[in-house]
């Protein structure tokens, strides 16, 4: 069962709370609620869900909370952005996925659980594998996959070669490029903006003042397929409340403002050749 999000693109509360109290209740929709799986930084839009009013709101009820944060969760390092993930620490679970932005291999992807014990569900004891009364450290316990390579071992290296400082400056700076890329085109009259971005991703069509409004989802393909065919620049598409739009993702620590803004013009020109 789905909940619906606010204008920001965040789960909205409210509805959440509604959804749990008439699933618990003694009606036709009565559930049994085992978990509510919220997000820190959406692959779509990078919206962060209050996490710290949906723990309140799971604890109430009993229920499990994890957080996907498998592309945001690690913007909670940049000091700036840590008020968005206020109540990250209640969640009994959490995903990410270091080979989004810290530079490691794929696959890089960390499950944190608040309490320690929930970690050993995953595991499986045998008399040849993985005993039980084994008095070595086994970190095979603590892995899904047991017994594959040492995908810590990148990460571990990119994070002592950078250090804390270079971590997060890594970090900061696309979210600081989408935030100013957002300020410009709030004010630019061709462009809809979708959302204020939360993370380093920002939704929006290109709805030049001429095009009939049935033709809108048909221009942001149009504007992607041919930016796709151009090869020197690049939007991604998506799809809110129905409608394509355009997306802009900014991971690279390179990405800069003058470059984000040329593709944007670019995206404008082939608008206005559009018929």
């Amino acid at each position: 069962m789905t909940v619906g999000v606010d204008e920001n693109r965040r789960m909205d509360v409210g509805q959440l709370r509604d959804t749990l109290a008439r699933l618990a209740g003694d009606g036709a929709e009565s559930r049994n609620v085992f978990c509510v799986s919220a997000t820190a930084g959406t692959t779509s839009t990078g919206s962060v869900d209050p996490l710290g009013e949906i723990a309140v709101a799971c604890e109430e009820h009993a229920v499990w909370l994890h957080a996907d944060g498998a592309y945001g969760f690690g913007y909670a390092l940049v000091p700036e952005w840590q008020p968005l993930y206020s109540g990250a620490e209640l969640a009994d679970s959490i995903t990410w996925d270091p080979h989004k932005q810290f530079g490691a291999p794929i696959p890089s992807s960390i499950i944190f659980a608040r309490r320690s014990e929930d970690l050993l569900r995953m595991a499986i004891f045998s008399s040849y594998f993985n005993r039980e009364d084994s008095a070595e450290p086994n970190p095979g316990l603590k892995s899904i996959p047991s017994t594959r390579p040492l995908s810590a071992l990148p990460l571990a290296t990119s994070i002592r070669y950078l250090g804390l400082s270079g971590v997060i400056e890594r970090l900061r700076k696309p979210l600081v490029v989408i935030r100013e890329v957002y300020d410009y085109l709030e004010g630019q009259p061709d462009i809809e903006v979708l959302h204020r971005p939360d993370t380093g991703i920002l939704c929006f069509r290109v709805v030049p003042s001429r095009l009939a409004k049935e033709r809108v989802g048909e221009l942001q393909q149009h504007i992607y397929e041919t930016l796709l065919r151009g090869g020197k620049r690049s939007l991604s598409i998506s799809e809110l409340d129905g409608e394509a739009c355009l997306r802009i993702v900014a991971l690279s620590p390179a990405v800069t403002v003058e470059a984000v803004r040329e593709t944007l013009l670019q995206a404008r020109r082939i608008a206005e050749a559009f018929h």
